[in-house]
């Protein structure tokens, strides 16, 4: 794909998605939907302008400006103008040999010089300046998410594990899901799809059994959705797409959606809604660092004092 095929496919992009990602907030908003509702609009309107994009691309002739086309009748006077064949010999007649000119051989390049490479176009430095600059979104925060949490321990026992083995059968999940623990982050983290994980920080490991069981509950949740998965995912658009600031709301949204819609998966595992409450409380009040915007699903609410009373 050279650099107009980029550009193109950009801005393609950009018409549809301005049109679903709009027309959904404004839709969202007037009607206030629960948060499945809205967690399902904002997945489509953020896959689809991608689907819609690759079909209109792949069309055939899409840079065939047949609009203006024009096609030339030929006349039956430029026909009739036309020279006539020459007459075929007949085949006992002998033929003669004629001379066949040597061609001329081709002109010798000078020594020492070489054909100048083609400059690049405009369009082209255009395209591989946005994909440096959208890979580089794309691979900074994850980095930084790798170096904040190298340093985990494993939990081996206590509370949070207990509530794990209790509760994994309930989530529907079979592969084992660790605990570790980090004094790098301030709040607890559901991290990978193929191998689940639950991060918390030290002060985690001293909660009540009671809201353990609910945090733990609470991260099982994400888990059993693949909230971590649909938030690299919406993260990954929105680096594709960085002249889409409609992107990084839907993110939100979506992460926003993913917390309460855990909560009631929470409520529905332990049935101990104020537990739940109590443990919101707890860690809401924790100090902690600002994470990345590529970590998990859990961190996003926890800093706004807005969203922890909805929840």
């Amino acid at each position: 794909m050279n650099g107009v095929d980029a550009l193109l496919a950009l801005g393609t992009y950009l018409v549809h998605s301005t049109a679903l990602l709009g027309g959904s907030w404004l839709l969202l908003r007037a009607s206030r939907p629960g948060p499945a509702v809205r967690e399902r609009v904002w997945r489509c309107a953020m896959l689809l302008p991608l689907a819609t994009t690759t079909l209109q691309l792949a069309r055939p002739g899409r840079f065939e400006a047949s609009p203006l086309r024009i096609e030339v009748p030929v006349s039956a006077a430029a026909t009739a103008a036309a020279p006539a064949p020459a007459p075929i010999a007949a085949p006992d007649a002998p033929r003669r040999a004629e001379p066949v000119a040597a061609p001329d051989p081709a002109p010798a390049p000078a020594p020492g010089r070489r054909d100048a490479a083609p400059a690049p176009s405009p369009a082209d430095v255009a395209a591989t300046a946005l994909t440096l600059v959208a890979l580089l979104a794309l691979v900074v925060p994850l980095l930084r998410l790798r170096l904040l949490l190298r340093r985990r321990a494993p939990v081996t026992s206590g509370p949070l594990v207990d509530a794990v083995r209790e509760l994994r059968g309930r989530a529907g999940l079979r592969r084992e899901v660790r605990v570790t623990t980090s004094d790098r982050v301030g709040a607890p983290v559901a991290i990978g799809t193929l191998r689940p994980e639950i991060c918390v920080p030290p002060r985690a490991l001293e909660l009540q059994p009671e809201l353990a069981r609910a945090l733990v509950a609470h991260e099982l949740a994400h888990h059993a959705r693949f909230d971590p998965l649909w938030l690299q995912i919406a993260h990954l658009v929105s680096c594709g797409a960085l002249l889409q600031p409609l992107s990084v709301v839907a993110r939100r949204e979506l992460a926003r959606c993913a917390e309460l819609l855990a909560d009631d998966l929470a409520v529905a595992w332990t049935d101990d809604g104020l537990g739940l409450a109590r443990c919101l409380t707890e860690v809401a009040g924790w100090s902690r660092p600002t994470p990345p915007a590529s970590v998990a699903v859990a961190m996003v609410p926890w800093r706004r004092r807005s969203a922890l009373r909805e929840r």
